[in-house]
């Protein structure tokens, strides 16, 4: 484990959570702490969230602290999984020590409002200050629920239409930081020729955007399902819909369908080299 944090040593109620897990949970939770699998940790001496990617799979974990004993929950129904997730984000607690970032809404260990206001070499204005409270706030909903919703996307943007209470898709892969979240959120808007605020063009990178998420509303748009599957007959009808010259001169029948299957190959193995599985 490396050495470069204030790291705290273990009181009794932590040595008593650690030494609960089974010795194989334990050597894994070992292994991926040790691997850099804890790819987020925040929280304070009560509560701590984390996030865990572990062979591709993303795990989230919750351990609160109740009188003398730390419990925890996990994204993962695999017990042994399960088990190793939290006793690597109680490691990397221990490892972080002093230095635990109270939220997730920091980019290297700097608060995004510092990054901006940097960038632009003037301090916020409170409507700005504002807009960048919400943009936290739906992150840290984010990083709690993995989930974000149209009517999240209202309150940055009035002008989203609300077309459903589930789930939207907005990334094939999850975001790592609040950057990368913006990034997402500012692609979609655009997609949706929605402004967002000038002052965000600081930390804005739309090309990025497009790079990681294209699946917001491009060729595999809408078609990552929560087991991480693309499944391409989904995204011939959604580009079919939203991008009418896929098909233009494909003639019909079959051969349309291999013309679009053809087009689509490209799209495949980009998606496969984000680590998406395509089938």
């Amino acid at each position: 484990m490396a050495t470069n944090m204030t790291a705290l040593n273990p009181d009794r109620a932590t040595l008593n959570f650690l030494n609960s897990f089974p010795e194989a949970a334990r050597k894994r939770g070992e292994t991926l702490q040790d691997e850099g699998a804890v790819t987020q940790i925040f929280g304070n001496h009560l509560f701590i969230q984390g996030r865990v990617d572990d062979r591709g799979k993303v795990h989230r974990t919750t351990l609160r602290l109740q009188g003398n004993r730390w419990f925890g929950s996990c994204s993962e129904e695999d017990e042994e999984t399960a088990g190793a997730v939290m006793f690597a984000t109680m490691l990397e607690r221990l490892h972080r020590g002093e230095d635990l970032p109270e939220s997730p809404n920091e980019f290297d260990d700097t608060p995004i409002v510092d990054l901006i206001e940097e960038k632009l070499d003037r301090e916020l204005d409170d409507k700005e200050a504002d807009f960048i409270f919400r943009v936290e706030k739906r992150y840290r909903r984010y990083v709690i629920e993995g989930e974000i919703h149209d009517h999240d996307m209202v309150r940055l943007n009035p002008r989203w239409d609300i077309a459903s209470y589930e789930p939207l898709e907005l990334w094939p892969v999850p975001p790592g930081d609040i950057l990368e979240f913006w990034n997402y959120l500012a692609y979609a808007f655009d997609k949706k020729n929605l402004r967002y605020p000038d002052f965000m063009e600081a930390v804005t990178d739309l090309e990025a955007g497009r790079a990681q998420g294209a699946v917001v509303v491009g060729v595999l748009d809408a078609a990552i399902h929560a087991d991480g599957l693309v499944r391409i007959r989904r995204v011939a009808r959604v580009r079919a819909r939203d991008e009418e010259f896929v098909l233009r001169g494909a003639g019909g029948g079959e051969q349309a369908g291999a013309d679009l299957h053809a087009q689509l190959g490209p799209q495949r193995r980009a998606a496969r080299g984000r680590g998406v599985r395509v089938i």
